[in-house]
């Protein structure tokens, strides 16, 4: 969408929907610095009828029609729109011709004083109205992406500021890690944290690991992350959680297969000279030609991984020989057919597993 910076309507859509209020919330305090009397209606667009939406858009046209009472300053929010999507109220005739009309008012411009607010989770940009919309309004679209880490860890920066605390840099990436990518979950195991820690101010591992909660989302990371550890008492631990939390057996044995099947490979371009790590940075180099071209097929190119994750795979397969990790990939294969093939319940071969695998041997480390 395009944005006009000076126009008194302003439109906030996306996913995130944390980001879409709180940038809504800041947009109105913005204004009533300027005037403290300024006044705020908001309105409900979170509603699914045909008649329900025709209401909604017509209060928010005779709100922006009326005057306030102690000042001549108005905002109108009409927040959590769900009529300007794919909805079936949204196809709606008569409300198409209610959102035709009020397009036509907002085209002709608003009082001077007054301002309109629109957040939505989404909006159905090949609809007239909102092709008419994004030339008039100042329109900001705020999106999840799990690639992005680093909004992530700005978010988690922010709030540990606003509550007084600090996580040193190596912490944050593995706090995200387990959190997961939803902003609003972010920011809520933060506050948790910081609760957790008081009075210290200085947030630890160990406070990580024992307060904040692993979602659906990041599940099988952290069983893999607890692998990449070395870690059978973590492994153990963090497997009782999920099992809690009623995660796929299979689904986590076939994470760590994959898990294990990359650190083989960061095993031997560790052991080749491939790869340096600068803490969980990576810089590869000297690839020969045959074994940049193989991995350029993988379906999970290393070199591509996001960089917390290709630096705790790296930091892991340093902790295994190459004969230990080829004995965790049998294992796994025996947990795979005794699930199959016996009546041992699945949640004890995965324990098994994970003993078998990490248990009664020495950590093996390089350099």
């Amino acid at each position: 969408m395009t944005a006009k910076k000076d126009s008194p309507i302003t439109l906030f859509t996306g996913d995130d929907e944390f980001l879409v209020n709180r940038y809504a919330r800041e947009h109105i305090t913005k204004i009533q610095k300027a005037d403290p009397a300024a006044e705020l209606e908001t309105i409900d667009g979170m509603v699914t009828t045909v008649g329900d939406a025709e209401t909604a858009i017509l209060r928010c046209q005779s709100a922006l029609q009326s005057p306030g009472l102690f000042s001549t300053t108005r905002i109108v929010w009409l927040k959590d729109v769900a009529f300007m999507n794919d909805s079936r109220a949204a196809q709606s005739e008569k409300v198409q011709n209610t959102l035709s009309a009020f397009i036509t008012f907002l085209s002709q411009g608003l009082p001077d004083g007054f301002s309109l607010l629109i957040t939505a989770e989404s909006i159905d940009k090949r609809r007239t109205f909102a092709k008419a919309l994004a030339k008039i309004a100042n329109a900001q679209e705020f999106k999840r992406n799990i690639k992005d880490q680093a909004g992530r860890v700005a978010i988690v920066r922010s709030t540990l500021k606003e509550n007084g605390c600090d996580m040193s840099p190596d912490l944050i990436p593995v706090f995200c890690e387990k959190v997961g990518t939803d902003t609003r979950r972010l920011v809520s195991e933060v506050h948790k944290v910081c609760l957790y820690a008081y009075p210290e101010t200085k947030i630890s591992r160990e406070a990580i690991e024992t307060i904040t909660s692993t979602t659906t989302e990041t599940a099988f990371y952290a069983l893999a992350n607890r692998f990449c550890d070395f870690d059978l008492t973590g492994a153990i631990r963090t497997l009782h959680e999920l099992l809690f939390q009623k995660q796929s057996v299979i689904g986590l044995i076939m994470h760590l297969e994959s898990t294990i099947r990359d650190m083989l490979i960061f095993r031997e371009a560790l052991d080749q000279g491939w790869v340096q790590q600068r803490g969980r940075q990576l810089a590869w180099a000297n690839l020969p030609p045959d074994i940049d071209q193989a991995l350029n097929q993988l379906e999970r190119d290393p070199r591509k991984l996001p960089f917390f994750i290709a630096g705790s795979l790296a930091e892991g397969a340093a902790r295994f020989t190459r004969k230990r990790l080829d004995h965790c990939l049998r294992q796994i294969v025996i947990a795979h057919e005794k699930i199959v093939s016996s009546r041992v319940p699945p949640e004890l071969i995965i324990e098994v597993l994970l003993v078998r695998m990490l248990g009664k041997a020495k950590r093996q480390t390089t350099s």
